[in-house]
């Protein structure tokens, strides 16, 4: 053992979590599974009439994947960003978008959990 061969002070207790870490950490996976739970149960093939898609990078969806799957437990995915999918005017699409590949269309209900 090291400490035999090497001396030194008396051994330390494994580490503990703080309160605060714990609370943050239950947080975190109630939001996880809040947010998987919303999107599972609101997200749709079609939208009703007179209403509209909402396009998100498919890198972006990704990443929240990663935050709600149960085995990544990713980071927190940050603000909705599809500044790869648009031209620098910010508005125009950029050419050979793929549906599906670059981007995924979402109802107004899982823009809201995704936009919060």
């Amino acid at each position: 053992e090291l400490q035999a061969k090497y001396g030194g002070g008396p051994k330390l207790s494994p580490p503990t979590k703080c309160e605060d870490c714990i609370r943050e950490l239950a947080e975190l996976n109630e939001r996880r599974d809040h947010e998987h739970r919303v999107v599972h149960e609101s997200d749709k093939t079609y939208v009703d009439p007179g209403n509209s898609w909402f396009i998100i990078d498919k890198r972006w969806l990704a990443s929240w994947l990663a935050f709600v799957s149960e085995e990544a437990q990713g980071p927190v995915p940050g603000p909705i960003t599809n500044d790869k999918l648009l031209k620098e005017d910010g508005v125009t699409p950029k050419e050979g978008l793929e549906r599906g590949q670059s981007y995924r269309g979402v109802n107004k209900e899982v823009w809201s959990i995704f936009h919060g």
